[in-house]
């Protein structure tokens, strides 16, 4: 027989499975809005999450964390690992756990198909490219994409000094 605390645990992991799922594939952004919301994660206002949007973690536990900033967008089928581990092979005892938080700052826009690693924080203005696989901080205000990601450009204007030594 389950005790109280078991039974609240259990209504837990199924209250967060289930807004995880409503989250994934329901057509009104303002529901899956909502689904990440009753699932646990900070999501800020204006945000745009597209279809697909997974999150990869554990549903017991609560030591890692999602945290999406103000008008942030997201394309579909996002992927956010939060957790993962080689589930029952004998490298877990080797390799161990990785568990990490992800922060995606505000205005920042994650393209279709991208994968966000644990510890990741996408900074303020981002673009993350479309199936690139950020496996480190992006600096506000840049540009990056590939496999893994790596820096394509800047967002901020070029310096007008910089400019006129360029053309001379």
């Amino acid at each position: 027989m389950m005790r109280g605390g078991a039974v609240r645990r259990l209504g837990t992991m199924v209250r967060k499975k289930v807004c995880k799922r409503i989250a994934q594939s329901f057509p009104l952004n303002g529901v899956r809005i909502w689904a990440l919301r009753c699932a646990g994660y900070h999501v800020g206002e204006q945000v745009y999450i597209g279809e697909g949007f997974f999150v990869l973690d554990e549903l017991e536990k609560t030591a890692s964390a999602l945290s999406i900033g103000d008008r942030a967008a997201i394309a579909p089928r996002v992927l956010v690992v939060l957790n993962s581990y080689p589930n029952n092979s004998r490298l877990r005892d080797e390799l161990g756990d990785v568990c990490g938080d992800v922060t995606i700052g505000a205005d920042a826009w994650i393209g279709a198909c991208a994968v966000l690693l644990p510890n990741v924080t996408v900074g303020d203005q981002a673009v993350v490219a479309t199936s690139a696989v950020v496996r480190e901080d992006v600096a506000p205000r840049t540009v990056v994409g590939g496999i893994p990601a790596h820096f394509i450009k800047s967002l901020d204007p070029v310096p007008e000094k910089l400019l006129k030594r360029r053309t001379n």
